[in-house]
Parts: C-alpha cells; structure tokens; sequence
C-alpha cells in the first residue's frame, strides 16, 4: 500500500506474466478490497490470459471462493 502526500492510502494492482513482466494494473483506493478488484483485472484481460495461461496465482488478499472457478 502506498501513501500519498495527503496521507491517503493508494494499492496497486498488477497483473503480470510469468517472467514478471506488466500486462495490466488498477490504482484503488487503500480500502478496497483486492477481491472486489480481481474479477475486473480478469476480464479486462481475458483476451491475452487465455492464450497463454494454466494458472493464476495471487498473494491472500485475493483468496475467495469465487476467484477459484474463473476461467
């Protein structure tokens, strides 16, 4: 989580592929939930994640029954 010079709390999210590389990310608020924001990322790249990817993996914060069925 970031902090701006308001003292506002920023969180970045990012999808990247499996060398590190950016695809995409979302800048939130630091109170939105990580899960609220991951089927958004998903869909958004939809196109470029299903031609290349088995597997997704995230830290705990996108932990959700939900996320564990998108493909």
């Amino acid at each position: 989580m970031l902090l701006t010079r308001q003292n506002k709390a920023l969180k970045i999210h990012l999808v990247v592929d499996a060398c590190g590389n950016p695809i995409d990310f979302l800048i939130t608020g630091g109170q939105v939930h990580d899960v609220k924001v991951a089927p958004q990322l998903i869909e958004q790249n939809k196109q470029v994640l299903s031609k290349h990817t088995e597997a997704l993996s995230a830290d705990i914060g996108y932990d959700c029954d939900e996320l564990r069925g998108v493909n």
